[in-house]
């Protein structure tokens, strides 16, 4: 169970960093501001008042860095977002719904989180790929932190019987035991 919590924590983790890691980051070499210190009498470092030439391109390499960084893009929010959706669905899912109704309902959230995120990450601009592609990260996020996280660890139990008989569906029972 500890594996399974581990590899959904590495997955989450992998997720952020591979949603802020882009092709056009500046290296290392390019973030260094460029030296501007001189050599006064008596030997005596100091750092001169007046830029480098090229300390304005160095500048706007660290803001484009830095606006990437701070910037989550939509599949990272979407399967963040999709990480709570189990939770969501057992609150409003009666405790003992069928499965069929639990999917539906889960499947049902999902496209509507994925065009909160799209919306919301495209500042109230939609396209079809993105919230196809949102709903689709929602929905991912859900069954994978729901089958490897919230279930294992009982956490989903303990949330669907927080009010089990109200919700959505009818309530399935088992047979009794032999």
């Amino acid at each position: 169970m500890i594996r399974k919590l581990l590899a959904v924590i590495a997955a989450t983790v992998l997720a952020v960093l591979w949603s802020i890691a882009s092709p056009g980051i500046a290296h290392a070499a390019d973030l260094a501001p460029p030296p501007t210190a001189v050599l006064h009498e008596a030997t005596t470092l100091t750092s001169s008042a007046e830029p480098a030439p090229n300390q304005a391109s160095t500048q706007v390499a660290v803001d484009n860095v830095l606006d990437k960084t701070l910037t989550l893009k939509l599949a990272t929010i979407a399967f963040l977002l999709g990480t709570l959706l189990p939770l969501v669905n057992g609150l409003v899912t009666k405790a003992r719904a069928s499965p069929g109704v639990k999917a539906t309902v889960n499947l049902i959230l999902s496209i509507i989180g994925g065009v909160l995120v799209a919306f919301q990450t495209n500042n109230g601009k939609l396209t079809v790929l993105e919230v196809l592609a949102a709903a689709a990260a929602v929905y991912t996020g859900s069954g994978v932190t729901y089958n490897h996280l919230w279930k294992p660890t009982n956490v989903a139990k303990k949330v669907a019987n927080v009010a089990p008989h109200r919700g959505i569906g009818k309530p399935v029972f088992s047979p009794p035991p032999r």
